[in-house]
C-alpha cells in the first residue's frame, strides 16, 4: 500500500508542476547509453534513467547491458551553462560465453553542461564508479570438472560526453 501511495504522489507532483523533459545520449570509451531526464521546477534535483551497452568484461565486446538512475543537483548556475554533481546507482549485466554476472554499482560525477539553440545541450561528466562481484566459473565434461573463483570489477574512472534535447 505504501508503494502505491508513493507512486500516486510522484505522478501527482509531475502533473502539477512544470517539468523539463530531456532526451540524452551518452558516449564514453567503454559504454554508450540512451536516457530520459526529468527536472521538476519545485524540487532542486534532476533525475535521469539510462539504459546502455558496455564492454567491461573479458571479451571486449559491447554486449553487456546496464541500467542506472542518476540524481543530480546544480552546484553553480550561469545563464547558458551550469556545473552539477550527481550520484548514480545502477545494475550491470555482464554477458559473455564464460559467465553470466549481474551486479549492483554506484558512482558519483561532476559535470558541466552547456545549452544552445534553446533546446540542445552538450555535457561532459567525470567521476568515480564502483562495482565488484565475485562469482564461480564451472567447466564439466566426462573426464574432468574444474571450478574457479573469479571477480568482475568495473573500471573506476568514468568520463562521459553527452548530448541532450529538451522537449
Amino acid at each position: 500500500m505504501k508503494r502505491l501511495y508513493c507512486i500516486a504522489m510522484i505522478f501527482f507532483l509531475i502533473q502539477n508542476t512544470y517539468a523539463e523533459h530531456k532526451f540524452n545520449l551518452d558516449f564514453s570509451f567503454n559504454k554508450y547509453s540512451v536516457g530520459y531526464q526529468l527536472a521538476l521546477e519545485k524540487i532542486p534535483f534532476k533525475s535521469k534513467i539510462s539504459l546502455g551497452v558496455s564492454n567491461q568484461d573479458i571479451n571486449s565486446e559491447f554486449d553487456d547491458f546496464y541500467f542506472d538512475f542518476q540524481f543530480s543537483r546544480n552546484i553553480i548556475e550561469f545563464s547558458h551553462s551550469n556545473i552539477y554533481g550527481s550520484i548514480t546507482p545502477g545494475i550491470y549485466f555482464a554477458n559473455n560465453d564464460y559467465y553470466d554476472v549481474n551486479m549492483f554499482y554506484w558512482g558519483f560525477d561532476i559535470g558541466y553542461e552547456y545549452s544552445f539553440l534553446e533546446n540542445h545541450i552538450v555535457y561532459i561528466e567525470s567521476g568515480y564508479l564502483s562495482g565488484k562481484k565475485d562469482f564461480i566459473q564451472n567447466y564439466n565434461n566426462e573426464v574432468i570438472s574444474v571450478s574457479t573463483r573469479e571477480n568482475l570489477i568495473l573500471l573506476p574512472f568514468n568520463f562521459v560526453i553527452g548530448y541532450g534535447f529538451n522537449f
